[in-house]
């Protein structure tokens, strides 16, 4: 009979694991010019230390990296956002409004009929300006 692995065995090494990391546009946009020159994915991702699949994914998405370059007020970014639209926060407000007051009077409420209040407010029906019942 073989003996069993120890409880306390490291399967994985004395490694710790390895944190993700994020890229700045101004790195991505590197990349991607420098794939545009001719430089292979792998030949980037040896000088720059990087995984190949992490240059690839970069080159793989060069038109967004390369609209978010055009747009952003800093390369140092991490993150790239996307201003919501007014009306979306005007129709969340709204909703919000009418389910507490649905809330309040103990009516019943259903996903369908949230889905179908925030459509009627979004599309704008006249009796939407004041507060519904």
């Amino acid at each position: 009979m073989s003996a069993k692995c120890p409880a306390t065995s490291n399967l994985g090494g004395d490694k710790p694991k390895k944190r993700r990391m994020s890229l700045s546009l101004e790195s991505k946009l590197n990349i991607v010019k420098r794939h545009e020159d001719g430089e292979g994915a792998n030949s980037i991702a040896r000088a720059l230390r990087l995984a190949q699949s992490t240059v690839s994914t970069v080159i793989k998405n060069w038109a967004n990296i390369k609209m978010a370059g055009e747009t952003s007020t800093t390369l140092m970014a991490k993150k790239v956002t996307r201003q919501r639209e007014l009306i979306y926060e005007e129709m969340e407000r709204l909703l919000k409004l009418w389910i507490d007051n649905l809330t309040q009077n103990n009516m019943p409420l259903s996903t369908t009929l949230v889905t179908v209040k925030a459509l009627s407010i979004y599309l704008g029906g006249p009796e939407e300006k004041r507060l519904p019942s």
